[in-house]
Parts: C-alpha cells; structure tokens; sequence
C-alpha cells in the first residue's frame, strides 16, 4: 500500500511540473511575442523622428531659400508705389501761412542714405530729391497730395 500511494505521488509530481514546464514555455515565448513588438514599436518611433527631422530640414531650406530671394529682391532697388502721371504731386502744408508747395514723387522703400519726409496721414514716404527739395520744410505738418484730396 505505501508503495502504491509514493508512485501515486511521484506520478502527481511528475504531472505537476510538466504543467509547468509548459507553463514557463508558453511564458518566454510570450517574452519573445512581447520583445519584438516593443522592438517594432521603437523602430516605428525612429523612423518617425527621422522623418521629423527631414521635413524640419526641408522647411528650413525652404525658409532660408525665400529669405535669399527677399534679399535679392530688395538689392534691385526701390520702386515707385503707385504709377501715377507726371502731373500728380504731392504738397508741403505751410501751417503758418496756409498756402500749399506742390512737389512730385512718392516713395516705397525708405532710404537711409537720402533724407526723406513721411507723409502724416497715410505714411507714405518721399525722397527730398524727388520733392525737389534740399532742406527739410519749415512746417511741422506735411500732407501729400493723395491724402489732401480725400
């Protein structure tokens, strides 16, 4: 009877741990599963940087390309705002004495290397030399011809 109930035993046993042989199986190849999915998942996540990082590049190349086209664009010189005839002038309001001095030629681009005069309403410049012009006016006020009209 004992020897029966210690084979009974040694059988459960041997049961017992071939369950969980195949139990601690199935776990690492869960392991591995797991393992390679968080290996995809990182190689996902470096081929998205990568990608950031080349669409980051792409912009700043665009970007530094429109700023060297500004650049260029702005070497050429300065152009006239509005294409207007020759008969359109501008005026010098004299606020003392009221009468108005007629002087042509509106501006874009203030320069630095000519002196120029804004106009009070709508802030337009204009070159002295275009205004025929060699000393900045008395007046405190000056209103271009555009903006008088109006």
């Amino acid at each position: 009877k004992r020897r029966k109930k210690r084979r009974r035993k040694r059988r459960k046993n041997k049961r017992r741990k071939g369950k969980k042989r195949k139990k601690k199986r199935i776990g690492k190849q869960r392991r591995k599963e797991k393992r390679k999915a968080e290996e995809k998942r990182k190689e996902a996540k470096k081929r998205r940087k990568e990608e950031k990082k080349e669409e980051e590049k792409k912009e700043k190349e665009k970007r530094e390309e429109e700023r060297k086209e500004e650049e260029k664009r702005g070497k050429k010189g300065h152009r006239n705002v509005t294409y207007h005839d020759a008969w359109a002038v501008s005026y010098l309001v004299d606020t003392i004495g009221k009468n108005p001095a007629y002087y042509s030629g509106r501006c874009s681009i203030a320069d630095d290397k000519h002196q120029s005069i804004a106009c009070d309403c709508c802030l337009a410049w204009f070159h002295f030399t275009r205004l025929n012009m060699t000393t900045p006016p008395k007046a405190r006020v000056w209103i271009c011809r555009g903006c008088h009209d109006m």
